[in-house]
């Protein structure tokens, strides 16, 4: 039951960040507990970066336009910022949780994840790099939409692979503990970008 709770902690997190990246990447601190930096680069790098209880999680896509068929250079990366030489985070499946909102199509595409339970010690300054935010095309729709219109875009996905055409926002959350003096302490830290892919 505790795995679930913080499973939908991370997807309602998730989905503030989905909602508040449409704002320039701006989030709101009391609702997504920090602020979500994004910026581009003059060559086309988009990077977002968010700091909070000494972790840093940054999520960075090699350009903002892609073309149809081409290959998402996207990754993360979590830091861990504080003074101790070394800390030991705890996780449920994950450390992190990723989702891809299409907005043409109106449908959100989250990895499925094994449910076990994990530790990753991060050494001071130490960052740990991720690259699954490949969308596997099994989408939930976000709207309402009939059977023929799901399966038109099922069938797009299995077509157009890595992503046809669109707008879309590539979110990631780290979900963890850390041991502190008073206890364990949750750490939910949240990272978005948006990217456009362009018909080829």
């Amino acid at each position: 039951m505790r795995t679930l709770h913080r499973g939908l902690a991370a997807f309602m997190l998730l989905t503030v960040v989905t909602a508040c990246s449409q704002t320039d990447g701006q989030t709101n601190d009391e609702e997504a507990q920090a602020a979500n930096t994004e910026s581009t680069s003059d060559e086309g790098e988009v990077t977002a970066t968010t700091e909070q209880d000494d972790f840093q999680m940054t999520l960075t896509s090699a350009k903002k336009v892609y073309e149809e068929g081409e290959p998402l250079d996207i990754f993360g990366s979590l830091t861990y910022l504080g003074e101790k030489e070394e800390i030991e985070i705890t996780y449920d499946r994950m450390f992190y949780f990723s989702k891809v909102i299409d907005y043409k199509r109106y449908m959100s595409m989250t990895p499925t994840y094994e449910s076990y339970r994990g530790t990753k010690t991060f050494s001071q300054g130490e960052a740990y790099e991720f690259e699954s935010f490949e969308p596997n095309g099994n989408g939930e729709p976000i709207t309402s939409q009939s059977e023929e219109e799901l399966e038109q875009t099922k069938q797009l996905y299995e077509e157009i692979t890595p992503l046809p055409a669109g707008g879309y926002t590539f979110n990631v959350v780290a979900d963890f503990e850390v041991q502190t003096a008073e206890g364990n302490q949750e750490v939910r830290i949240p990272a978005s970008i948006d990217i456009v892919v362009e018909p080829s």
